[in-house]
């Protein structure tokens, strides 16, 4: 069985023909051989953002890659070298050549290797197009092509010999003599895809499988929230990137739009501030520190009462601040809220709800928003959050970079935000750049080059956010670097760790 990427399209938006054809190579290829599915990347021509996909990329260590364009429909007929396909829904016209089409993927994955590494890629490299739903009897539709890099219907129960078979003819006709591909270089190769994705998914080329899976995920937390809200006192534990925020933020909002009067607090300034943006006008949210200068009035007994109070990263709260949140509720039928996580406790606060909050928490376990590569980095170097079900989206292992100088640190960062901003396309406003508190005070950093250095959560074009660690607990980026000293305690790094998304960058530098 192959290695697929992601371990399944579920969540993803697929046709019949390309679904078929995902399952029928994970159950037909070996279990050496790697399959990613849809892999997207932006380029620009004149200026003109131009979305790019490759179907399918398969990569066998004992060969190299091939990429495949999938069509689906029961027909093709080709008119004046124009495409057309031919579906339940009638005709459509192609943009152009499957064959074409692929055989570009061919060759930015080739070009994209050269630009990484400097060197020219050694394995074999082809391409196929698949039409898994009818046989192939026109030599027309083989776009002038060998029908060894065409999979039709008959090929379609033994992928295995024809995945064979297209890397053969690929390596003869590219290679006539052989070349060596190393160990090295094939994990290269993988590296280099994992990446691809991950960068792509940060530069916004994911947006419409992100919106498949928010469809999802937005339909079980209204469960959650539904089956929530029959209770008047709850508490909702989950490990980093569980939902626990969009859930506070949901329910507040719904209880808001019942004509309650709703609190939503935690203790984070710019966590409340980022929670501002997405909830009602009528809640009141705040931080914990402004909410006690506002409705404390320098008294003992709060000004305010509400219907119903949410308490959002409810392990930083000590007892007597949960007991102060408690005194504003307007009665005992008066609905309280706590989502916490243990793991993050990083102001080490005694966690006490019990009091409170007479039921056990209910149990968040599925992680939303880390790739796959990123939570199990951190749960590996942590061993922390073990117990949550990760997420599906492969990317690459996050990059380990070890500084000495401060010299080089900036010009080290200065590079890598280049790459990201320039080389890929991705937006400023997705990368964050996160510093470990205790070595916060040896870093004074204003700009990197041409780029701003903020403390704002919104940005505007040019600007690059700049956090400690437990300022931006709760909050999320596509791209973070983390920048922590040789020795640093387990449960900050949990927490920044899991703050990217998509990309992660673990720089360890001693402030020297």
């Amino acid at each position: 069985m192959a290695i697929m990427y992601p371990a399944n399209i579920d969540y993803m938006e697929s046709t019949p023909s390309e679904r078929e054809f995902f399952y029928a190579l994970k159950n037909q290829l070996n279990d050496e051989v790697y399959v990613f599915f849809s892999i997207s990347w932006i380029t620009f021509d004149n200026r003109t953002r131009k979305m790019s996909e490759t179907d399918f990329l398969i990569f066998d260590p004992k060969y190299g890659y091939l990429v495949i364009e999938v069509k689906g429909g029961h027909q093709l007929h080709v008119e004046n070298n124009v495409w057309y396909l031919h579906d339940d829904y009638g005709i459509r016209t192609l943009k152009k050549s499957p064959f074409d089409q692929a055989e570009q993927n061919m060759y930015y994955f080739l070009k994209y290797y050269q630009q990484q590494y400097n060197f020219s890629f050694k394995g074999t490299f082809g391409y196929m197009v698949a039409y898994p739903n009818f046989v192939v009897n026109n030599p027309e539709m083989l776009g002038n092509r060998p029908k060894s890099v065409t999979i039709d219907y008959s090929d379609m129960k033994d992928l295995n010999l024809k995945i064979r078979e297209a890397f053969n003819f690929w390596r003869g006709h590219k290679e006539p003599y052989q070349r060596v591909f190393t160990e090295d270089q094939k994990q290269k190769f993988l590296k280099l895809v994992e990446k691809r994705v991950a960068i792509s998914a940060a530069a916004g080329s994911l947006i419409q499988h992100k919106d498949k899976q928010l469809e999802i995920i937005n339909r079980v937390q209204d469960n959650y929230i539904t089956f929530l809200t029959n209770y008047n006192r709850v508490l909702v534990k989950g490990g980093a990137g569980t939902g626990k925020t969009w859930i506070a933020i949901k329910y507040s909002n719904l209880q808001s739009r019942n004509g309650l009067t709703v609190l939503l607090t935690c203790k984070s300034i710019e966590l409340s501030t980022m929670i501002k943006q997405h909830t009602d006008e009528r809640v009141q949210v705040t931080s914990f520190a402004v909410l006690k200068s506002i409705d404390n009035s320098h008294n003992e007994t709060p000004q305010v009462f509400y219907d119903v109070i949410v308490i959002d990263e409810g392990q930083d709260f000590n007892y007597d601040e949960i007991k102060f949140i408690c005194s504003m509720l307007k009665n005992n039928t008066s609905k309280l809220y706590v989502f916490y996580d243990e793991t993050q406790n990083v102001l080490n606060t005694k966690i006490n709800f019990e009091e409170f909050i007479k039921e056990p928490p209910y149990v968040l376990r599925e992680n939303l928003r880390n790739t796959m590569n990123i939570y199990q980095y951190a749960t590996s170097k942590t061993n922390l959050g073990t117990d949550v079900i990760t997420n599906p989206i492969i990317g690459p292992t996050p990059e380990i970079i070890q500084i000495n100088t401060f010299n080089q640190l900036i010009n080290k960062l200065e590079d890598l935000l280049n790459e990201m901003i320039i080389d890929e396309h991705v937006n400023s406003a997705d990368i964050t750049i996160i510093i470990d508190d205790k070595l916060s005070s040896n870093i004074t950093l204003d700009c990197i080059g041409q780029y701003t250095l903020t403390e704002e959560i919104q940005t505007i074009p040019g600007e690059i956010r700049k956090f400690t660690t437990s300022r931006f607990k709760g909050l999320e980026s596509s791209v973070v670097f983390y920048i922590r000293p040789q020795k640093s305690y387990p449960n900050y790094d949990y927490v920044a760790y899991t703050r990217a998304k998509y990309y992660l960058y673990e720089v360890i530098y001693d402030g020297k």
